[in-house]
């Protein structure tokens, strides 16, 4: 079995310098994963500038998004460049969780309609899966083409919403 701890990028206040000693020690206790929450309309620093000091502090554990919501998100060309160049910069310890997001608040920020997102998550997947820099596996999801042969770790996709699983199950078949 292996265990992860979430980093204390989403409690006020939180700075760099705690987040990097915080990724540090828990990899040092033998944590397989370090991870992150992902909220806009909260107090809570960037998931993946957080995963980017956790990579810079750490060698081993993986550097986990629970979940990186790209429903809002109005640019899944930029996400998906940001994702691998994280991956990349870590050694390819990135497990990036990606989904919708159900936070009304974080949707009315970003003036991104939240009804009828199952289509935004279609076309966000079927974006990030046109570039070159990503590939698909069966049943474990999306990978930076530049790893995809020596990668262990997935991009891991999901949702509760049949709706957007059915989309997921178009673009990536097998999948689930």
């Amino acid at each position: 079995m292996r265990i992860g701890i979430g980093l204390p990028a989403a409690v006020p206040g939180a700075d760099m310098t705690t987040l990097g000693r915080w990724a540090a020690e828990s990899e040092r206790a033998g944590f397989a994963a370090v991870g992150v929450i992902d909220r806009l309309v909260y107090a809570n620093l960037d998931p993946l500038i957080a995963l980017a000091v956790a990579a810079g502090r750490t060698e081993r554990v993986d550097l986990a998004t629970t979940v990186l919501s790209i429903g809002w998100r109005n640019n899944p060309i930029l996400v998906a460049k940001q994702l691998t160049s994280l991956d990349l910069a870590s050694g390819g310890r990135l497990l990036a969780g990606l989904g919708l997001g159900g936070w009304p608040e974080d949707y009315l920020a970003s003036r991104v309609p939240q009804a009828g997102n199952a289509a935004g998550w279609e076309s966000s997947l079927a974006a990030m899966l046109s570039l070159a820099i990503c590939a698909v596996i069966p049943l474990v999801g999306l990978l930076p083409r530049i790893a995809v042969e020596e990668a262990e770790l997935a991009r891991v996709l999901g949702g509760q919403y049949h709706s957007y699983q059915k989309a997921t199950r178009r673009l990536v078949p097998g999948l689930w």
